[in-house]
């Protein structure tokens, strides 16, 4: 494994020490580390620079052109804001143009800036720096015993640290990644078999499909786990799955860090309980009244356009949590009212706001319902007008062309009036939705 005195993160300097291993798999084809790099010189060659002090906007695909360019990107130290291929063209322009209007340019050595949702719904640009970014995949990929044998599928977008962590802690160890841009769980066992796959990267819901559409599969040692993260895993999906022969590792990772801070132990992969997770090497985790903060070399540069928000070398996660005496932490809730579901966080306003936009709606409120399978479910409580039509399929097709599909309601409930706080603000929790009848309007991705 790379040390951090080299550059683990610049594909050509892999080329130099191992030119002849495989770096990428796209449908079976295979790239060597020295075609690979030749393909992110070129398309680096290309590169349009964006203004002095100003990041480049980059759709970020798991598919070869876009991993590609992502790689080309960090090979010409052009700091790049990575926007999720999963938004619609109109969320896409509100976005940049949010992004045009930051004042300021992004700290030096700032690779990344990787979007998150905070509570009002505003996307927060966070600033990750190139050390940072090759400090937490070197010690995510010591955590998973990762070396250059290895081949981790990649299926998740890189705009989000889970699908970016894949591709930077491969990297690091000269391992292969082997490309799966559009999952399908009747075909992941087919794909991981063909590529050899040695390690996967799911949510819960892709684990439970997995599981569901291949029935008679029985992992024949090529896997050796698969990490999870993204939502809670419910026991009872993990024990299925250890029953089959595949080693789970657990996550706790954030955007602020670029990936993963905190994973289960290796040698209690087959475990068919959890038990938390324990720090990567180098991270510092603590509780201060229940509430997780973190520290360590990987920790993110700050927002882009804000204020300080790290006290001390200490950032605190909004997240709440325990850590054991045993250095174990596990996260039993968000601090704030973000929904998270199959491993996209959702901002109810933002879905409240494009809800009441559609002739008819008088208000919305939308929460996050408890699923096994997705985490969380985003669902909504719709006030109509006097006299219009409850009609949840034409809202739901009136959506469908104002957010991604993953922040669009899958379930709703047509009420009287919004249940609020005495403050008389929306009461944003899961048992208001208690003695509603619950009108599904889809349950996939």
């Amino acid at each position: 494994m790379a040390n951090l005195c080299d550059d683990v993160l610049d594909i050509v300097e892999a080329a130099r020490e191992v030119p002849s291993r495989t770096a990428l798999i796209d449908k079976g084809r295979r790239y060597t580390y020295a075609e690979a790099a030749q393909r992110v010189q070129e398309r680096a060659a290309a590169l349009v620079r964006p203004a002095r002090g100003r990041p480049l906007h980059f759709t970020a695909q798991a598919d070869f052109d876009g991993l590609v360019e992502l790689l080309a990107l960090l090979y010409a130290r052009i700091p790049a804001v990575l926007i999720s291929p999963k938004l619609t063209a109109c969320e896409r322009e509100a976005l940049q143009a949010r992004l045009n209007a930051i004042a300021g340019a992004p700290v030096e050595d700032t690779a990344f800036i990787v979007l998150t949702s905070g509570t009002t719904g505003e996307p927060k640009p966070v600033m990750l720096t190139r050390k940072g970014l090759a400090a937490g995949a070197l010690a995510a990929a010591r955590a998973l015993h990762m070396t250059g044998d290895d081949c981790f599928q990649l299926s998740l977008s890189p705009a989000r640290v889970g699908g970016l962590g894949i591709v930077l802690r491969t990297l690091a160890v000269r391992g292969t990644i082997a490309l799966a841009p559009r999952f399908n769980g009747a075909r992941f066992v087919q794909e991981i078999e063909r590529d050899g796959v040695t390690l996967a990267s799911l949510v819960p819901a892709m684990l439970e499909d997995v599981l569901e559409k291949n029935p008679n599969w029985q992992n024949p040692g090529r896997l050796r786990a698969l990490l999870l993260g993204g939502a809670a895993l419910p026991d009872r999906l993990r024990r299925r799955a250890v029953e089959r022969g595949i080693g789970i590792v657990t996550t706790y990772a954030m955007t602020e860090t670029g990936s993963s801070v905190a994973v289960s132990r290796w040698e209690e992969r087959f475990s068919p309980v959890g038990n938390g997770q324990v720090p990567l090497e180098g991270v510092r985790l603590r509780a201060l009244d229940a509430r997780l903060w973190v520290a360590g070399p990987m920790l993110f540069a700050g927002y882009w356009g804000r204020g300080p928000v790290i006290d001390d070398g200490w950032f605190e996660t909004g997240d709440i949590g325990r850590i054991d005496e045993a250095g174990r932490v596990s996260v039993t809730a968000r601090a704030s009212e973000i929904i998270l579901t199959a491993g996209e966080k959702v901002a109810p306003v933002e879905v409240e706001t494009a809800i009441e936009s559609i002739a008819g709606v008088r208000e919305a409120l939308v929460v996050g319902l408890p699923d096994e399978k997705w985490g969380e479910i985003v669902t909504a409580l719709v006030v109509w007008e006097e006299g219009a039509c409850r009609d949840g399929a034409r809202l739901a097709k009136a959506l469908s062309s104002r957010l991604a599909r993953y922040k669009c309601p899958r379930r709703l409930a047509h009420v009287e009036s919004l249940p609020l706080t005495p403050e008389g603000k929306r009461f944003r929790r899961p048992e208001v939705l208690r003695g509603c009848t619950l009108e599904t309007l889809h349950y996939t991705v």
